[in-house]
């Protein structure tokens, strides 16, 4: 039941408003700010380009789960994709906690890419197919 509800609530149209804005628009922040700032580029695990394209990779992936949130494609799809957001979001908070433990201006964008990355989570969350009551007992 509480299952349920909390895939209800998630499937609000504002509520993966609020979550998908931020997955998709802060790592293109931080991918376009790294190959604009050096100081971002030497802080970033990835480097400029690799920052760069992981921040297109999340914002797509996340506007995907955001989507497929709205949408009903079949189970596989939809544990599969909770996977790779999963996944994905590890990638975004390596990436932030490095901007933060930098320090200077790399810091602003870390707080940013660990808001992202929470937001990535609460749409993996959603996509997760949810189970039927008494199933896995």
């Amino acid at each position: 039941m509480a299952t349920n509800s909390v895939h209800m609530r998630c499937s609000d149209n504002v509520t993966l408003l609020l979550y998908g804005l931020p997955a998709v628009i802060e790592p293109l922040v931080a991918g376009v700010a790294a190959l604009g700032s050096r100081e971002v580029a030497d802080a970033s695990h990835f480097g400029a380009r690799g920052t760069l394209v992981a921040g297109v990779v999340a914002a797509v992936i996340a506007a995907t789960g955001v989507f497929v949130v709205r949408r009903a494609p079949g189970r596989l799809f939809r544990s599969c994709l909770a996977t790779v957001l999963g996944f994905l979001a590890g990638l975004v908070g390596l990436e932030a906690f490095a901007l933060v433990f930098a320090g200077g201006r790399p810091v602003v964008l870390g707080a940013l890419l660990i808001h992202a990355m929470i937001s990535i989570m609460m749409i993996s969350r959603a996509v997760r197919p949810v189970m039927p009551a008494g199933a896995g007992r």
